[in-house]
């Protein structure tokens, strides 16, 4: 930057004195300027995470898993068959639940299949003191219903996730928050199978791949799977890292939400233990 002096004169004081505030100022818009730098230049590194990230594999499937949003919002309330398969301590776990649920209040009643057929759970989001219901089979039915805090020991043991995590929408709002986190590793494979099924049902999946373990990566690989026809995301899988090159990895986690049947009016009834149908 330039700084211009001005002639010296024996009655020029005056006009050094202006001078001087004149370089005053022009010193201080240099170190404004100096001071700026730094934030400009972290103004444009900042930038180039979002410009990488527009450009990521993840983003047009991020974009493409949250189609599965216009779908969920035109559902209020829904029954399922609920399987999931999980690894926990060391062994792999499957369970089938018939499931009632309504979005608002979140509301959610389980009757459990075999192996432990005849349980039921059920949870209303803001009630009973924000307690899950519980009611086992078998000799332990001899208990009665119980209260249980969602996501302490006795309500976790056997699940990977609380009850307050199930449905469609807290699926696809976990995945989505997984695939934002993915977006930081630079290898990620992304697959498109349009022509997937799950059983007879029509599906379109989106499968991301992370090569290798590394700190930040949760899962090897994942896929979702929305229906083909009104676009509900009804399946979730993820697998760990394979335990040698070219082995098949292993799965960890899937979800399925199998034989929908969406906006049956659920009502208050339906999530309530006095509901003569239930076993509380």
């Amino acid at each position: 930057m330039r700084i211009d002096r001005m002639p010296h004169t024996r009655a020029g004081t005056t006009g050094w004195l202006l001078d001087r505030r004149r370089v005053v100022r022009l010193l201080a818009a240099c170190a404004v300027a100096v001071a700026a730098g730094p934030l400009l230049a972290q103004s444009r590194v900042a930038s180039r995470p979002t410009e990488a990230a527009d450009n990521h594999p993840l983003s047009p499937a991020i974009r493409y898993a949250r189609t599965g949003y216009d779908a969920l919002d035109k559902v209020q309330d829904y029954h399922a068959r609920f399987v999931k398969q999980e690894w926990i301590d060391g062994g792999f776990a499957v369970q089938t639940m018939e499931m009632k649920l309504r979005e608002k209040p979140f509301s959610v009643y389980l009757k459990f299949g075999p192996p432990h057929e005849g349980r039921e759970v059920l949870y209303v989001d803001g009630r009973n003191g924000g307690q899950l219901l519980a009611r086992d089979s078998g000799i332990k039915s001899l208990v009665g219903t119980i209260s249980l805090d969602p996501t302490g020991r006795t309500a976790m043991a056997g699940n990977r996730y609380p009850v307050t995590m199930i449905g469609m929408r807290k699926m696809l709002d976990s995945l989505v928050a997984q695939w934002e986190q993915d977006r930081r590793q630079a290898d990620v494979a992304v697959k498109y199978y349009p022509d997937a099924k799950v059983g007879d049902l029509r599906c379109k999946v989106i499968e991301s791949t992370i090569p290798t373990r590394r700190e930040g990566a949760k899962f090897h690989r994942t896929r979702l799977y929305l229906d083909a026809d009104n676009g509900l995301p009804i399946r979730l899988q993820q697998y760990d890292w394979p335990a040698q090159a070219g082995a098949e990895p292993p799965l960890v986690e899937e979800y399925s939400y199998l034989e929908l049947r969406t906006n049956l009016g659920l009502a208050d009834g339906d999530f309530d233990v006095k509901n003569p149908e239930y076993g509380f």
